[in-house]
């Protein structure tokens, strides 16, 4: 799907991505994002795809199904061959909204 994707820089380029919602997070489409103390992006996504599992979000993933935020320790296997990329590594998520979930495609 990255392929198809102009690159990103910045959180807002994801409103318009197919993203995959995980409906068991309390917002499975508004997240905050920062860059720094200053810097924070507010970003509603549209969900192409809605799941109520984190394994489910993975797996709609790596079917090519869009974007989604997921935890680190589930996908480092999947980023270590290649199967996943990390879109916007340098942007981070609040602790709040499960620490290490950046968003994968």
């Amino acid at each position: 799907m990255l392929q198809e994707r102009s690159p990103t820089a910045d959180p807002k380029d994801l409103t318009s991505w197919p993203f995959i919602a995980n409906t068991a997070l309390k917002e499975p489409l508004q997240w905050q994002f920062s860059r720094s103390t200053r810097e924070r992006r507010g970003v509603r996504t549209q969900a192409t795809v809605s799941v109520n599992a984190t394994p489910a979000a993975l797996a709609a993933t790596l079917a090519g199904g869009g974007a989604s935020i997921l935890p680190d320790f589930l996908v480092a296997e999947e980023l270590e061959a290649g199967r996943l990329v990390h879109v916007l590594p340098e942007w981070k998520l609040p602790a709040h909204c499960l620490k290490d979930m950046p968003v994968y495609v």
